[in-house]
């Protein structure tokens, strides 16, 4: 991994973490705006990759907004773990 915040290494960490998920199980990535994560050859990549599924932070949100989100992410996860490890 590299320091860098371009669109070329966030695709390879991405292809990092898809090439190690089971390929049955679902990944769901929060981002916020930063516009390599936007760009057209990133949101290829993940139209080619139907169990990747991205979810951006609002534009100028609060950190308080992100910090909720946060909160309610790992709710949800909670919630729903049993049913996953069935």
């Amino acid at each position: 991994m590299t320091d860098r915040h371009r669109s070329k290494e966030f695709l390879s960490f991405m292809e990092h973490v898809e090439k190690n998920t089971p390929k049955d199980q679902e990944l769901h990535i929060i981002l916020d705006n930063l516009s390599a994560h936007k760009i057209t050859m990133i949101m290829d990549w993940v139209d080619s990759h139907p169990h990747v599924h991205f979810y951006f932070t609002l534009t100028s949100s609060s950190w308080w907004k992100v910090g909720l989100l946060s909160w309610n992410v790992e709710h949800f996860i909670e919630e729903c773990s049993p049913a996953l490890k069935n």
